[in-house]
């Protein structure tokens, strides 16, 4: 028996765990990014959510609620972030390629969850999974992602400050950013 037990770390680590960079070798490609495309990463590998953010950010400016709150900024952001999510994998799903054209999308397996069944012309309402709770915070259940800013917030809002499209708005508590003249080009 205690043989057995002197050996038993050999076989649990016979598993082979796919996925990983045991080398380290992705630094490299993440250095490069950062090198090269400055506000470009690795975890930011959707190009259009850098003029779809811009897009709503002008959006809110220019037709958003007239009371400009914590809770009105999120719901908005929330609403467009997911119903961008929406039309990507219902386009996925009618081009054929299921689960494969928006992976990387934030709230793709909630998208896809609700767009199982439903027939083509159908109206769906996204405020089910994107709007906040009484409290103003995110539910915890049936969300479509958790960040209260959805896939601005985690992944696009420092890389889009990065580059120049975003600034910090200290005047405006909610957005607290305004865009940039670059933003005219996008």
């Amino acid at each position: 028996m205690a043989e057995n037990q002197d050996l038993d770390w050999l076989e649990r680590d016979r598993q082979i765990i796919k996925g990983l960079d045991h080398l380290g070798v992705q630094v490299v490609s993440a250095n490069l990014y950062a090198l090269l495309l400055p506000g470009i990463t690795n975890v930011t590998d959707r190009a259009r959510y850098y003029s779809f953010y811009p897009w709503v950010f002008d959006c809110y400016a220019q037709k958003g609620p007239t009371q400009r709150d914590r809770i009105a900024w999120l719901t908005w952001i929330r609403r467009f972030d997911f119903a961008f999510c929406m039309t990507s994998v219902a386009h996925e799903i009618s081009s054929g390629t299921f689960e494969t054209a928006a992976t990387a999308v934030v709230g793709a397996d909630t998208a896809r969850e609700l767009l199982r069944g439903v027939q083509k012309n159908a109206m769906i309402d996204v405020r089910w999974a994107a709007d906040l709770d009484a409290s103003g915070k995110v539910p915890k259940k049936d969300a479509y992602f958790q960040n209260n800013e959805g896939g601005l917030g985690q992944y696009y809002k420092g890389s889009l400050r990065d580059l120049g499209l975003i600034a910090t708005d200290s005047d405006h508590q909610y957005p607290d950013f305004k865009l940039t003249s670059y933003t005219d080009c996008v």
